[in-house]
């Protein structure tokens, strides 16, 4: 044998002895798939630790390999939403974890939104222990179809049955609700339950009636404080939209209507809800009493004749148009731009009647933005003739000029003509013009080399200047 094969067969065993030594010095510190040796993982934070640290330390096992570490959205026992949380923990408190989704895509967190788009509210909560039921949404006309929900809370067992009893006038109806994800309840067996309810069987008496609804669990009627959810059916397009419904003989009536052909009942009520809910807190205080109305595709005298209570000496219509720029408010009769907005500080600082003033409490951008333009932009001034650089044989010459504004309200600018030096003895004529009109005004100077300009400003004492015009007489 050659040294070199001597010396490779010596080198390979010596490589098969070391991994021997490095496996048989590693294998007391193996265990499943992490290595012990005093690690692993701290379950009150997730964090991979060391178990002097830590009142709940797993042994041997990195945070990544226990499902108590997964991170979802945790929901207690009274509704509320935790993003971020970590299963264990949740878990431990007895309160529901979804591992599928955070909690702004999980449906038990958004659907109870009040905002802008639509007004749900939970209006029959099952009581602490159970979860919520309520139907979307909550009013509409007679013959509309309403969504009916029932979402358990926490993480107890399904239940057999969950059904919804409803009642108006001398009547009931029965719907029950789904767990199968085909019926709105959005997956199989998530404790969402759901199903369509149509209201073309309820008989009204008077315009609005209140259909009242209970939830009944395993055939046991769940209670809420004695307090039922329910839905508001209107006998024509003249529809509450919030919660509490008064008797009107009771209470003011708030109708909005619209004449533009892209607002639907939605978007209507879109806008009276940031109404609403803008007015509401104050108007409690006052001890003032609103129901709230949409009647969608209607004029105002159709919205009177759509909704038969109304009452002109105390009663109001807010019509929704784009033909008044801000706010225009008469008697009962309030028109608003749709682009409005609130002084919300100025809300916030009264004790007055709202609804009454309710213009001097809104804003339209636009408009606010066009005043800052009147009381801070200066017009532009432009000297037409004499040109710069002419010589002039005349000692009396014409100098006309012209004022271009960014203003839309038409004002009347006052002007003076200048010469020469910045000073009231220098003026050589002075008047009025309004925006865009052409100015011609007779001046008297004596032979030499002259700087002319014209200064112009308006009520808000803006002023604007044209560029220097030198000319020569001679």
């Amino acid at each position: 044998m050659k040294f070199t094969d001597t010396l490779l067969v010596g080198l390979l065993v010596l490589l098969v002895f070391s991994l021997f030594y490095v496996k048989d010095s590693y294998d007391n510190n193996i265990t499943g798939h992490a290595i012990s040796g005093g690690n692993g993982c701290c379950l009150d934070t997730c964090q991979d630790d060391v178990s002097t640290s830590c009142s709940n330390f797993i042994n041997g096992q990195a945070c990544r390999e226990l499902e108590g570490c997964n991170v979802g959205c945790c929901i207690d026992d009274e509704g509320y939403c935790y993003s971020n949380y970590i299963m264990d923990r949740c878990s431990s408190k007895g309160f529901m974890f979804i591992d599928t989704a955070e909690c702004d895509y999980e449906f038990m967190c958004t659907k109870g939104d009040t905002g802008m788009v639509s007004y749900h509210g939970y209006p029959n909560v099952l009581g602490r222990d159970k979860g919520i039921t309520f139907a979307d949404p909550i009013s509409g006309k007679k013959g509309d179809n309403f969504m009916l929900y029932g979402i358990m809370f926490l993480n107890d067992s399904l239940p057999d049955n969950m059904e919804v009893e409803l009642s108006w006038n001398s009547s009931e109806g029965i719907v029950s609700l789904e767990n199968d994800g085909g019926h709105g309840d959005v997956l199989k067996d998530d404790k969402i339950f759901a199903n369509i309810w149509d209201s073309s069987q309820v008989r009204i008496e008077d315009h609005i009636e209140l259909v009242y609804y209970k939830t009944i669990i395993n055939d046991v009627t769940q209670m809420n404080g004695g307090t039922d959810g329910y839905i508001m059916i209107s006998s024509n397009d003249c529809i509450p939209f919030m919660k509490p419904y008064n008797n009107p003989d009771d209470a003011q009536d708030i109708i909005f209507v619209s004449d533009s052909t892209t607002i639907d009942r939605v978007t209507l009520q879109s806008y009276g809800f940031s109404i609403a809910a803008q007015t509401m807190i104050l108007t409690q205080q006052t001890g003032e009493i609103y129901n709230y109305y949409t009647v969608d595709g209607a004029d105002i005298n159709g919205a009177k004749g759509q909704c038969p209570f109304y009452n002109e000496s105390q009663d109001f219509i807010i019509f929704i148009t784009d033909s008044v720029t801000e706010c225009e408010n008469s008697s009962n009769m309030i028109k608003i731009n749709p682009s409005f907005q609130f002084y919300i500080d100025q809300i916030s600082g009264t004790n007055e009647s709202i609804i009454k003033d309710l213009c001097s409490y809104i804003y339209v951008p636009s408009v606010v933005q066009q005043d800052l333009i009147n009381l801070y932009t200066p017009a532009d001034v432009t000297v037409e003739f004499p040109m710069d650089g002419m010589t002039i044989t005349n000692n009396t010459l014409n100098v006309t000029f012209i004022i271009n504004s960014q203003r839309t309200d038409d004002p009347t600018y006052s002007y003076s003509v200048y010469y020469d030096v910045n000073t009231d003895a220098n003026i050589v004529a002075q008047g009025t013009a309004q925006n865009l009109q052409r100015v011609t005004a007779s001046i008297n100077l004596v032979d030499g080399n002259h700087d002319i300009w014209v200064e112009v400003w308006d009520e808000y004492n803006t002023i604007g200047n044209s560029d220097t015009v030198t000319i020569n007489i001679n």
